[in-house]
């Protein structure tokens, strides 16, 4: 399930944005915050991971825009989706890469198509589920940019989050739940996304995280059909 949060100080907020769910029969997975600095201490404490954000732009202390800033630098891949009472705002969102801009007095209007716009679009990405400490994990496919064996533990490699660590899950069953039109063995240790790689040199590959990976004269070939296939789509 998708995992949504609110950050609002406007506590009167919180109480309409619940409303309108129930009355819309929206069963979504949602936290409230009534401050970005809470919300941030959650997530960094716990490495909960939101897929999508409601954030009220004008706030004391650490504002939306702020925060939003914060996310970014942080190669945070969250939806965020801006609120405010004053739609003036909207020019000081400009190059925050935010989904969408929605003036509260239209909220209760556009609300249910927004969550079902983004739930299409995130659905589309598809989600894969890894169970980690007692914990189901969500991660769309295109967080992950490869999956490795470091000290006989098995690792997913992402920038948007930690990374994550699946102990002791062999490679082999991992990749049944991946698409094989996108991942694939460079090596026995090793999957990686193709869409994460930058170019390929003989048999180094340079990933978008600046590490660089090593496929086998075996696989070098599969390895580049694969990455131009996606490539030249």
């Amino acid at each position: 399930m998708l995992k949504f949060c609110l950050i609002d100080d406007d506590e009167h907020f919180h109480d309409f944005f619940r409303h309108l769910l129930l009355c819309n029969h929206l069963t979504i997975d949602i936290d409230f915050y009534n401050s970005s600095e809470t919300f941030l201490k959650v997530i960094l404490t716990n490495y909960i991971h939101y897929h999508v954000l409601f954030l009220d732009i004008e706030m004391p202390f650490m504002d939306g825009i702020s925060l939003s800033k914060e996310l970014r630098k942080k190669k945070s891949d969250m939806i965020i989706i801006f609120l405010s009472h004053r739609s003036d705002m909207i020019i000081n969102a400009f190059g925050l890469n935010i989904y969408k801009f929605i003036p509260k007095i239209e909220i209760e209007s556009v609300l249910v198509n927004v969550i079902d716009e983004i739930s299409d679009n995130l659905f589309s990405n598809k989600l894969l589920e890894f169970r980690v400490n007692d914990k189901n994990i969500l991660l769309q496919s295109d967080q992950i940019i490869s999956i490795e064996v470091i000290s006989r533990k098995t690792w997913i490699i992402s920038r948007c989050r930690p990374n994550i660590c699946l102990n002791y899950l062999s490679l082999n069953n991992i990749y049944k739940q991946l698409d094989s039109s996108i991942f694939i063995f460079v090596n026995r240790s090793q999957i990686v996304n193709v869409k994460k790689i930058m170019k390929i040199i003989g048999t180094q590959i340079f990933m978008e995280n600046d590490s660089i990976l090593y496929t086998t004269p075996l696989k070098k070939n599969s390895v580049l059909n694969l990455y131009r296939k996606y490539t030249y789509k």
